[in-house]
């Protein structure tokens, strides 16, 4: 998931370059994952100095944080079987549907 993210943002940078726009420093990309059917949310920001980092093979010089977001229901085990969990869960997914638009 985080080298997909890198990867576009290097897609994302190189588009913006080919239509004259400048490159940019930092992007956060919103992603989701499933565990059976269990979805977890993710926030991977990619900044210049992660991707240039990964471009030469070195070890960046400061620290990414990843926020995850799990979706749980109080006294609700398992995923979308239960109707609670679906609600909740599909909450996430419209929350996060907004993201790589703002």
């Amino acid at each position: 998931m985080i080298a997909e993210a890198i990867s576009a943002f290097q897609h994302n940078n190189h588009i913006r370059q080919s239509m004259g726009l400048p490159a940019l420093v930092q992007m956060t990309l919103p992603c989701i994952t499933m565990v059976g059917t269990c979805p977890a949310f993710y926030l991977v920001p990619v900044t210049d100095v992660l991707n240039n980092a990964v471009l030469n093979g070195t070890y960046p010089l400061s620290r990414t944080r990843v926020r995850r977001y799990k979706c749980e229901v109080v006294g609700v085990n398992g995923g979308m079987e239960s109707s609670a969990y679906r609600t909740r869960a599909l909450q996430y997914y419209v929350a996060f549907r907004v993201l790589p638009k703002s």
